[in-house]
């Protein structure tokens, strides 16, 4: 397996000035990280000349990018939605591909109450997406996250109603366990199409606010050998939002190479 992390880990840094990208990719290189999930609304903007700026950071410091990362939803109900939604995840799959990243993760962004039309609905909305994931050669993931496709069924739902070869799992550790499912069961019920994770751990008093991973409720053990035992060999991207995450990634990525070598 080899390890990475979001960068939306490092938030607050980018925010306040503190870090810039390049300070994020450096720190990761000499902290033997072995790439970085780029989330897209870190950056200042989306011009060519700031993607061309990280593409030749990340090769400076021997980084590949995991997968590429957003905040825009593709359940889109309106014209005008839809219009803006296939013009950002254009730009966003012409920017994954530069950074020669094989994902594209994609996101519903809300919730419908009819589980069918929930599928039928993003079955639809994700056709565009997959063609550009032609056009540009890489995948489109779906995560269970927060949106129609939180829940098993639905999840499951569209990957039969779409069957596109274009299509693979983003497994996040934590997400199931916010509308009461078993982490274990969807990462076994997607390891056919499991090709990136979500590394993250989380108190089940508080399933959002990010924990350093291995001190709170996800089943980290199971899960490790489970990956192991289908061969896993793609990124543990992972994800933490709180204060420190210098120390946190680390502590968070040492825990869990001692249970890979259990």
């Amino acid at each position: 397996m080899k390890y990475g992390f979001l960068t939306l880990c490092f938030d607050r840094e980018i925010r306040t000035g503190r870090m810039g990208h390049d300070e994020i990719f450096k720190w990761a290189s000499e902290s033997d990280f072995e790439g970085v999930e780029i989330y897209l609304p870190t950056l200042p903007d989306l011009s060519w000349r700031l993607i061309n700026q990280i593409r030749k950071s990340l090769e400076e410091y021997d980084l590949s990018v995991s997968q590429v990362s957003h905040a825009t939803q593709f359940l889109c109900l309106d014209p005008k939605s839809k219009s803006y939604c296939k013009r950002y995840y254009s730009l966003a799959a012409e920017i994954a591909s530069t950074l020669e990243a094989p994902y594209l993760r994609a996101t519903s962004g809300f919730q419908v109450a009819d589980k069918k039309a929930a599928v039928a609905l993003a079955s639809e909305s994700l056709s565009d997406l997959l063609d550009l994931a032609d056009s540009y050669r890489l995948f489109i993931t779906l995560e269970n996250h927060p949106g129609v496709e939180n829940a098993y069924n639905v999840l499951s739902g569209i990957f039969q109603r779409c069957k596109s070869r274009r299509l693979r799992f983003n497994f996040d550790t934590v997400n199931s366990l916010t509308v009461g499912e078993d982490p274990i069961k969807i990462l076994k019920e997607f390891s056919d199409l499991l090709v990136h994770a979500h590394a993250c751990d989380a108190a089940k008093e508080n399933y959002h606010e990010k924990t350093v991973i291995g001190k709170g409720s996800v089943p980290w053990k199971e899960i490790m050998k489970h990956l192991k035992a289908i061969n896993y060999a793609g990124f543990l991207s992972i994800e933490y939002f709180g204060e420190g995450p210098h120390r946190t990634l680390i502590e968070s990525r040492e825990y869990l190479k001692r249970l890979e070598a259990m």
